[in-house]
């Protein structure tokens, strides 16, 4: 399941700009997809939102849109 791995680059490139910026909670989340990724958005937003739990991305909003 690729999509657990691909969820943590997510996040943790959200995780290093929110704290870069200073932000104290990050509330939404835009990705946009290429078509050839082969990504399950289910998977992947389960997989986003299981290991955003303890982060200051816990509940954001994720928005997928494919290009």
């Amino acid at each position: 399941m690729h999509e657990f791995s691909t969820a943590k680059g997510i996040l943790d490139t959200i995780l290093a700009v929110a704290k870069e910026h200073g932000a104290k909670r990050v509330a939404e989340v835009n990705l946009e997809i290429g078509p050839l990724t082969t990504l399950n958005p289910e998977q992947l937003e389960f997989s986003f939102h299981a290991l955003s739990e303890d982060t200051m991305a816990k509940n954001a909003k994720l928005n997928i849109s494919y290009s």
